[in-house]
């Protein structure tokens, strides 16, 4: 009976208390190169590389590539879409690094001039997500280099959020999926 009891007070703390997420993005605009990590309580439970090309993912595996198309018509992108908002609705951010890297070998003014628009860019979209999500530790950073030619963006978020706001998240868009579905059927 008492391990019933400790089974049960296991699977409710872990539905209740915080998880800890790290998402880490690194991508090179010049060679189309993307790697990004995922890990939790900072395990790492996916590491991954791959490019865009055109209006799809390629992601490179050990045995096989997997695409992964981007088409708007499609109702498991429209659901993901729904539940990463709602997700992100109900998400703390707990940290949020983000780094641009900037050269060109034959023009010095250029780099410059695109660093400094991207960092207005991101320090006002963080602005935003100030008066949205409270205030979290952030650091906006990168470098202009002037002998190779280079646009690297790079990000590390850290988050946490419980289990029951996941599952209740996942409850959410699969009705508004459903009532967006049934409403273009009465049209």
């Amino acid at each position: 009976m008492n391990y019933v009891l400790l089974v049960f007070i296991i699977i409710l703390a872990l539905i209740i208390l915080p998880i800890f997420i790290s998402f880490k993005l690194y991508y090179n605009v010049l060679l189309n190169t993307l790697v990004f990590s995922f890990s939790i309580f900072g395990i790492k439970i996916i590491n991954a590389q791959g490019k865009f090309k055109g209006a799809q993912l390629v992601i490179f595996g050990k045995k096989k590539d997997k695409n992964f198309k981007f088409d708007p018509q499609d109702k498991h992108l429209q659901f993901l879409n729904k539940f990463i908002y709602l997700l992100f609705l109900k998400i703390k951010i707990t940290k949020l690094n983000i780094f641009c890297d900037v050269g060109k070998t034959n023009d010095a003014f250029t780099p410059c001039i695109i660093k400094s628009s991207i960092d207005i860019v991101l320090r006002s979209l963080l602005g935003f997500a100030y008066t949205k999500k409270g205030v979290f530790n952030t650091v906006v950073g990168g470098e202009v280099n002037f002998e190779q030619n280079k646009f690297i963006f790079s990000l590390n978020l850290c988050l946490f959020l419980n289990l029951f706001l996941v599952l209740w998240c996942l409850v959410q868009a699969q009705i508004k999926i459903i009532r967006g579905s049934n409403y273009a059927k009465c049209r």
